[in-house]
């Protein structure tokens, strides 16, 4: 059962939904990484078994990721070096950029 303030928000959207001034988009950001498991070497009998402690994260890679709730269009930015506030700040004027193309105002 939704509470009176979820409701309320949910026909603030409803409402916003319906205005044809407003692009509304639902944005999500995602990180992977590949983290070592595994490894495989050679131990005389003699020694007991070697603690190896592998780096914690060999590669990661960010995405940003935007849908437009019109019609479904997907947009998305990788970022492979950073992944942080300021990367997402440098994603906002991209997604405006590609929410542009109409005369609508875009909201988040």
């Amino acid at each position: 059962m939704l509470t009176l303030r979820c409701s309320s928000v949910i026909k603030k959207l409803q409402d916003l939904d319906q205005n044809h001034k407003v692009e509304l988009w639902a944005m999500d950001e995602v990180r992977f990484q590949q983290h070592g498991s595994r490894c495989r070497m050679w131990v005389p009998p003699e020694t007991g078994d070697p603690v190896s402690l592998p780096h914690p994260t060999h590669r990661s890679i960010g995405c940003f990721g935007a849908v437009r709730l019109r019609d479904g269009k997907f947009f998305f930015q990788r970022e492979e070096n950073r992944f942080n506030a300021q990367t997402f700040l440098g994603f906002l004027p991209n997604l405006r950029l590609e929410s542009g193309e109409t005369s609508r105002r875009c909201m988040r």
